[in-house]
């Protein structure tokens, strides 16, 4: 019984530890075997009232592929171009170089972790005293 109050107590913090260990490996990945591209830009977009900026890079085979990225993951937002990194085993994922070399704690994913661990110790304080 107890082993299954804690499982369920603590399946919402794992979650977010999962999610954000999950986004921080493909970080690594790309950072690890990445390829590093420019890419040029295909265009901005409004969607539920979020700026988003569009950019076009090619593969080793010459492919294109879009890259959608936040106006804050653009070093200067008047370039019409940026380094990007993608996979060249899945070449369609790929991030801005500016975004990859953040630190992780400044990242959705880094902050996914974070608040899973977070609320792991606190339920962990909270359930020992």
């Amino acid at each position: 019984m107890l082993l299954v109050t804690l499982l369920v107590v603590y399946l919402l913090p794992l979650l977010f530890v999962m999610m954000g260990a999950l986004g921080i490996a493909g970080r690594v990945r790309l950072r690890k075997r990445g390829v590093r591209v420019r890419a040029h830009e295909g265009g901005d977009s409004w969607t539920g009232g979020i700026q988003s900026m569009r950019f076009v890079y090619k593969d080793a085979e010459g492919r294109r592929h879009r890259l959608v990225v936040s106006p804050g993951d653009v070093p200067d937002i008047d370039q019409d171009s940026i380094m990007v990194v993608y996979d060249p085993r899945r070449p369609g994922r790929a991030i801005s170089v500016y975004e990859l070399q953040r630190s992780f704690w400044r990242t959705t994913d880094g902050v996914f972790g974070l608040v899973g661990i977070i609320a792991a110790v606190a339920l962990t304080v909270y359930l020992i005293w």
